[in-house]
């Protein structure tokens, strides 16, 4: 039988990071702006937040990740 409890706290973990991709959505978006027509970083953006399932967030946290890495950028320097 299934542990209601696992369930819970794995339903908390993906709204915990489907919160942070949305909220990291806007301060990814003003850094492509900032830096001059990146469409690549503007278009993460606006799919972090649009992101709503579990197997969204797995992808987007890849490109995301990639992106990070790719364009020597931190979110949290950005803000």
């Amino acid at each position: 039988m299934p542990n209601i409890h696992t369930g819970i706290r794995a339903d908390i973990a993906s709204s915990r990071r489907v919160r942070y991709l949305q909220d990291r959505a806007y301060v990814l978006r003003q850094h492509a702006i900032n830096a001059g027509c990146d469409l690549v970083g503007w278009r993460l953006a606006r799919k972090m937040r649009d992101v709503t399932y579990l197997n969204q967030v797995d992808a987007i946290e890849r490109e995301l990740g990639s992106y990070l890495r790719t364009h020597r950028v931190e979110l949290s320097n950005v803000a």
